[in-house]
């Protein structure tokens, strides 16, 4: 009998199937745990954008003397001019919108309740005069999974990221 050296082709097969088995098992969690804190870092950078957007534009409405208004359309944020012009704007990452909460004043991203700041203060914008607004609170949701939010509150005309 002659003495028997490694393994046999089907002893390897059935190791390769058995790892196989157990990487396949264990990669779904896996990605599914890097999708969500992606997810999460994307949302948490997208909100930080906004409030900055929204403390920056106080800021310069205040510095200048100006009404600077507030836009949303689709998957931009833009701050315009009382003339028109763009100012500066934040382009949404795909898959990433901003929702305001209902009010009883309606959607503050449309046509006829737009919202900015005058002289530092957070207004709505009507027909016939521009009334101070004391609170409002968005949203920045993921289109991937709504679970993951981040809620900016704006609060005597200064915004902050609610923390959970």
């Amino acid at each position: 009998m002659s003495q028997k050296n490694g393994f046999s082709l089907v002893e390897l097969i059935i190791v390769l199937a058995a790892i196989t088995l157990i990487a396949s098992i264990s990669f779904m969690p896996l990605y599914t745990t890097m999708k969500k804190l992606e997810i999460e870092s994307t949302i948490s950078n997208v909100a930080f954008s906004v409030k900055n957007i929204i403390n920056k534009t106080k800021m310069q409405s205040t510095k200048k003397e100006i009404y600077l208004k507030i836009v949303y359309n689709n998957d931009e944020l833009t701050v315009v001019h009382e003339d028109g012009t763009k100012v500066f704007s934040y382009i949404f990452p795909q898959d990433y919108i901003l929702q305001a909460t209902p009010t009883s004043l309606g959607n503050p991203f449309n046509e006829t309740n737009v919202r900015g700041f005058y002289l530092g203060y957070f207004i709505d914008e009507n027909a016939d005069s521009l009334t101070i607004n004391n609170s409002y609170t968005f949203f920045v949701v993921s289109e991937f999974d709504n679970d993951v939010i981040r809620e900016i509150v704006i609060e005597d005309s200064l915004p902050y990221i609610k923390e959970d």
